[in-house]
């Protein structure tokens, strides 16, 4: 309970501050009142926020409590107080009571866990999730100027970047939880649509991480999507519409949209991004049909077994069709140029009606036309194992027939939105 003195002291403070508001925005524009209003604000609100904590830290305090190791902390004195940036200003906490447990060998501040602050921390959640959002849009710095243009406080760039550990850090902490959960109690919640997909991919970055020698290391940020989809009709131009015209029908195909995006990332290993999936999954129920988009990486493909199939889902594994065309255009381009234009439309019918073992041997019969091009053999061996390696992955008319998407466009736009754009942006 906040005393009657400090209560009437804070209203008393607030009314001369409004007082002078009234004072100064009269006879003033809309923009002028505003630039006047937007500082009394955070004055009141910091000021009623410092009242109402300040009294019950400064309590006095008990003798001995009870410790959670099950010892007993004992009182030992007042030492300093604390600061905490909060999104109405600075929070001054005054002197808190210091306890020490002899048993687990620790210092304790009731105080600060009766207004639920941790160790270390320097700002508001609220702060500190702010600078997390920024953060992953534009540099350190620019979070640091954003924040005190439109909210008015002052983060200066190092700690944003401190919030951005401390987030990472919680976060971490609660996906390990959670997957935890999901192993000791894998019952599902009801599923809300029929069928999921999970795309993946992973782009490599270069860290703020040296060698002994000085240079910047490279790391793979492994990333990954969950979304539900809805089909709806596509145009002309689009990739699905286009193998079926070729196929001599004109109608326009329904294929499955991106719903409920979903992206997940992580800059440690296939195994740790897997159990963020897994959880995701889990989160959005049981589905009788899920599909995995992806290019023909082994580790995106193993991926994929480990941890998107599950028991009693059906899974379709598809890959994408332009990294598999890309397959075909480095043997296209190593080809003399008048067979280029033959030889590309006819692997390329082959791979859109998923021919699988007629495209395979086409590479192959390529390879063996060219004894004297070492290159295009090749390109074109490689070809033709990568074929045979992904032939249950590429029928595609079958997929369009169910409506099914054919591209990984949506791991390939995470990989942009936390590799290129977050991780590779100047400052970040």
């Amino acid at each position: 309970m906040i005393p009657e003195e400090s209560r009437s002291h804070s209203i008393a403070q607030i009314l001369e501050w409004v007082e002078r508001y009234w004072s100064q925005a009269a006879h003033h524009t809309v923009e002028q009142r505003e630039g006047l209003l937007g500082p009394l604000l955070l004055q009141i609100g910091e000021c009623l926020l410092q009242t109402s904590v300040e009294e019950e830290v400064a309590a006095a305090a008990e003798p001995d409590l009870a410790c959670p190791c099950g010892g007993q902390r004992h009182y030992e004195s007042r030492p300093h107080g604390r600061q905490i940036q909060t999104r109405v200003g600075m929070l001054r906490l005054p002197p808190r009571a210091r306890y020490w447990c002899a048993n687990c060998q620790s210092y304790s501040y009731p105080g600060d866990e009766l207004l639920g602050l941790v160790p270390d921390q320097r700002m508001s959640r609220w702060v500190e999730e702010q600078c997390g959002f920024l953060a992953a849009q534009v540099p350190y710095a620019a979070s640091s100027a954003i924040l005190e243009h439109l909210v008015g406080i002052t983060v200066c760039p190092s700690q944003v970047w401190r919030a951005v550990q401390h987030l990472g850090q919680r976060e971490e902490a609660e996906q390990q939880g959670a997957y935890q959960a999901l192993q000791a109690h894998p019952d599902p919640e009801p599923a809300t649509t029929e069928r999921q997909y999970v795309g993946a991919d992973g782009v490599m970055y270069c860290s703020r991480d040296q060698t002994p020698e000085g240079t910047y290391q490279w790391h793979e940020l492994k990333t990954a999507a969950v979304y539900d989809a809805q089909p709806i009709l596509v145009d002309e131009y689009h990739r699905a519409a286009e193998i079926v015209r070729h196929q001599g029908d004109l109608t326009l195909p329904l294929i499955d949209q991106a719903q409920t995006m979903t992206y997940v990332a992580s800059a440690q290993s296939w195994e740790d991004l897997g159990h963020q999936t897994q959880v995701e999954l889990q989160r959005r129920g049981p589905q009788r049909d899920r599909v995995a988009v992806g290019d023909g990486a082994e580790s995106v493909q193993a991926f994929f077994d480990t941890y998107v199939r599950a028991a009693g889902v059906h899974l379709t594994r598809i890959l994408d069709i332009r990294h598999a065309e890309q397959h075909l255009w480095e043997v296209a381009v190593l080809l003399p140029e008048p067979e280029q234009p033959w030889w590309r439309d006819t692997a390329f019918a082959l791979l859109e009606r998923g021919e699988a073992s007629a495209l395979s041997t086409f590479l192959l019969q390529t390879a063996s036309a060219s004894p004297e091009g070492a290159d295009l053999r090749l390109r074109a061996t490689r070809a033709a194992a990568y074929v045979t390696r992904h032939a249950a992955h590429i029928d595609y008319l079958g997929f369009i027939d169910r409506h099914l998407q054919i591209g990984s466009g949506v791991a390939e736009s995470t990989c942009k939105r936390f590799g290129t754009d977050r991780m590779k942006g100047t400052g970040m």
